[in-house]
Protein backbone atom coordinates (compact mmCIF):
# COMPACT_ATOMS: atom_id res chain seq x y z
CA UNK A 1 0.00 0.00 0.00
CA UNK A 2 1.38 3.43 -0.92
CA UNK A 3 0.19 7.00 -0.27
CA UNK A 4 -2.19 6.86 -3.25
CA UNK A 5 -4.30 4.08 -1.67
CA UNK A 6 -6.32 3.74 1.52
CA UNK A 7 -7.09 0.51 3.37
CA UNK A 8 -10.88 0.13 3.78
CA UNK A 9 -11.93 -2.33 6.49
CA UNK A 10 -14.63 -4.88 5.63
CA UNK A 11 -16.98 -5.91 8.45
CA UNK A 12 -19.27 -8.94 8.72
CA UNK A 13 -22.73 -7.71 9.74
CA UNK A 14 -23.52 -10.98 11.61
CA UNK A 15 -20.28 -11.22 13.56
CA UNK A 16 -19.88 -7.43 13.97
CA UNK A 17 -16.13 -7.64 13.46
CA UNK A 18 -13.58 -6.74 10.80
CA UNK A 19 -12.93 -9.75 8.56
CA UNK A 20 -10.57 -8.16 6.05
CA UNK A 21 -9.58 -5.06 4.10
CA UNK A 22 -9.48 -3.75 0.54
CA UNK A 23 -6.97 -1.21 -0.77
CA UNK A 24 -8.81 1.59 -2.57
CA UNK A 25 -7.14 4.31 -4.66
CA UNK A 26 -7.45 7.90 -3.40
CA UNK A 27 -9.13 10.38 -5.74
CA UNK A 28 -10.74 7.83 -8.05
CA UNK A 29 -12.88 10.45 -9.80
CA UNK A 30 -16.03 12.28 -8.87
CA UNK A 31 -18.13 9.10 -8.57
CA UNK A 32 -15.60 7.18 -6.49
CA UNK A 33 -13.97 3.76 -6.93
CA UNK A 34 -16.26 0.94 -8.12
CA UNK A 35 -16.04 -2.27 -6.10
CA UNK A 36 -16.49 -4.72 -8.98
CA UNK A 37 -16.22 -8.48 -8.38
CA UNK A 38 -12.81 -8.78 -10.05
CA UNK A 39 -11.37 -5.85 -8.04
CA UNK A 40 -12.75 -7.16 -4.73
CA UNK A 41 -11.63 -10.74 -5.33
CA UNK A 42 -8.07 -9.72 -6.24
CA UNK A 43 -7.77 -6.94 -3.63
CA UNK A 44 -9.49 -8.38 -0.54
CA UNK A 45 -7.07 -9.25 2.28
CA UNK A 46 -8.75 -11.48 4.93
CA UNK A 47 -7.72 -11.30 8.59
CA UNK A 48 -7.58 -15.12 8.72
CA UNK A 49 -7.84 -17.92 6.16
CA UNK A 50 -11.43 -18.76 7.18
CA UNK A 51 -12.50 -15.36 5.75
CA UNK A 52 -10.77 -15.84 2.37
CA UNK A 53 -13.24 -15.24 -0.48
CA UNK A 54 -14.01 -18.25 -2.67
CA UNK A 55 -12.41 -18.53 -6.12
CA UNK A 56 -15.85 -18.68 -7.74
CA UNK A 57 -17.26 -15.42 -6.45
CA UNK A 58 -20.70 -14.14 -7.43
CA UNK A 59 -20.74 -11.67 -10.30
CA UNK A 60 -21.62 -8.02 -10.27
CA UNK A 61 -25.00 -7.09 -8.79
CA UNK A 62 -24.73 -9.60 -5.93
CA UNK A 63 -24.31 -8.63 -2.27
CA UNK A 64 -20.94 -9.78 -0.95
CA UNK A 65 -21.35 -12.46 1.73
CA UNK A 66 -19.07 -13.66 4.51
CA UNK A 67 -17.43 -16.98 3.52
CA UNK A 68 -17.71 -18.20 7.11
CA UNK A 69 -21.30 -17.38 8.15
CA UNK A 70 -22.98 -16.00 4.98
CA UNK A 71 -23.58 -12.64 6.69
CA UNK A 72 -23.53 -9.44 4.64
CA UNK A 73 -20.09 -7.88 4.26
CA UNK A 74 -20.15 -4.12 4.80
CA UNK A 75 -17.90 -1.09 4.89
CA UNK A 76 -18.22 1.74 7.39
CA UNK A 77 -19.00 5.23 6.25
CA UNK A 78 -21.70 7.70 5.48
CA UNK A 79 -23.99 7.42 2.50
CA UNK A 80 -26.39 9.82 0.83
CA UNK A 81 -29.24 7.76 2.26
CA UNK A 82 -27.90 8.22 5.81
CA UNK A 83 -28.39 11.98 5.52
CA UNK A 84 -32.11 11.37 4.86
CA UNK A 85 -32.52 8.86 7.68
CA UNK A 86 -35.98 8.41 9.19
CA UNK A 87 -36.40 8.91 12.94
CA UNK A 88 -36.86 5.90 15.20
CA UNK A 89 -40.33 7.14 16.15
CA UNK A 90 -41.49 7.12 12.51
CA UNK A 91 -39.98 3.66 11.99
CA UNK A 92 -41.89 2.32 15.01
CA UNK A 93 -45.13 3.85 13.70
CA UNK A 94 -44.60 2.16 10.32
CA UNK A 95 -43.97 -1.21 12.01
CA UNK A 96 -47.14 -0.88 14.09
CA UNK A 97 -49.13 0.06 10.97
CA UNK A 98 -47.79 -3.00 9.13
CA UNK A 99 -48.72 -5.32 12.02
CA UNK A 100 -52.20 -3.77 12.28
CA UNK A 101 -52.82 -4.25 8.53
CA UNK A 102 -51.60 -7.87 8.75
CA UNK A 103 -53.93 -8.52 11.70
CA UNK A 104 -56.90 -7.12 9.76
CA UNK A 105 -56.18 -9.42 6.80
CA UNK A 106 -55.46 -12.54 8.84
CA UNK A 107 -54.08 -13.74 12.12
CA UNK A 108 -50.72 -12.63 13.42
CA UNK A 109 -49.39 -14.72 16.27
CA UNK A 110 -45.91 -13.33 16.77
CA UNK A 111 -43.92 -10.40 15.50
CA UNK A 112 -40.14 -10.49 15.56
CA UNK A 113 -38.47 -7.17 14.86
CA UNK A 114 -35.76 -7.39 12.22
CA UNK A 115 -32.32 -6.35 13.34
CA UNK A 116 -31.60 -4.59 10.07
CA UNK A 117 -28.26 -3.12 9.11
CA UNK A 118 -26.41 -0.62 11.25
CA UNK A 119 -27.01 2.84 9.70
CA UNK A 120 -23.24 3.48 9.75
CA UNK A 121 -22.56 0.41 7.59
CA UNK A 122 -23.02 0.02 3.85
CA UNK A 123 -23.43 -3.47 2.31
CA UNK A 124 -20.99 -4.20 -0.53
CA UNK A 125 -22.94 -4.86 -3.72
CA UNK A 126 -20.48 -6.03 -6.34
CA UNK A 127 -20.36 -3.75 -9.35
CA UNK A 128 -22.69 -1.21 -7.68
CA UNK A 129 -20.95 0.05 -4.52
CA UNK A 130 -18.63 3.00 -5.01
CA UNK A 131 -16.10 4.13 -2.42
CA UNK A 132 -14.71 7.62 -2.18
CA UNK A 133 -11.37 7.27 -0.39
CA UNK A 134 -9.72 10.25 1.30
CA UNK A 135 -6.12 10.12 2.50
Amino acid sequence: MDESTVKIEVTCQNEMKVVGAIDVPVGAGKNGFLLASRVVWSGFRPVTEEYRLPKKMSGDGKILRCPRCEGILCIAGSTKAKEKDVSQEKRDEARQRAVRIAQEKGSVHEHFPASGIDPGMMPITLGKTRVEAVA
